[in-house]
């Protein structure tokens, strides 16, 4: 069932405690018997198995406010060179998705966050905004402003 979109394995484990096991038997499932259990979003997926689209097209076309492209890495790292690299491909990438939709951007928001399945490891969470000089969307300007706030705040002490 792991092949279904948005259904990962700590859900999957927990439909199969409640008997549901494979595709097929989570589209026969009820939908709100599944609201209640689990949640709007895991209801909207056994609609969307049953036929019915849940998401208006016009809602998909609309602009968004806010561009988000984040990364986890596969492996412990906590090298500034690493994190400047992924910073590089996310501020690209942002500034892609704001010329599809017509878009500037006035600031960039970074962060990092520790892995919180190591508790043995020191946890830090950091985030800042970084105001850019002008409205843009621009590849340059962004990832300078996205550099700056990865600078701002890299901890070499705790990896990130």
């Amino acid at each position: 069932m792991g092949d279904v979109w948005g259904v990962g394995l700590r859900l999957v484990e927990r439909l199969t405690i409640q008997g549901i096991e494979t595709a097929w038997g989570l589209r026969q499932a009820d939908t709100k018997a599944i609201r209640r259990r689990f949640s709007v979003t895991l209801e909207r997926i056994v609609c969307q198995l049953q036929g019915t689209p849940c998401i208006e097209l016009n809602d998909a076309d609309r602009p968004r406010d806010r561009i988000m492209t984040s990364r986890s890495f596969g492996r412990l790292t906590g090298e500034l060179g690493d994190l400047q690299e992924a910073i590089r491909q996310h501020a690209q990438r942002g500034a892609e998705k704001l010329r599809q939709q017509d878009s500037h951007a006035r600031a960039v928001l970074v962060f990092l966050k520790t892995n919180r399945h190591r508790p043995d490891l020191p946890q830090y969470f950091p985030s800042v905004v970084v105001e850019l000089p002008e409205p843009t969307d621009d590849s340059r300007p962004i990832l300078a402003t996205a550099q700056q706030g990865i600078e701002a705040i890299y901890r070499r002490d705790t990896g990130s």
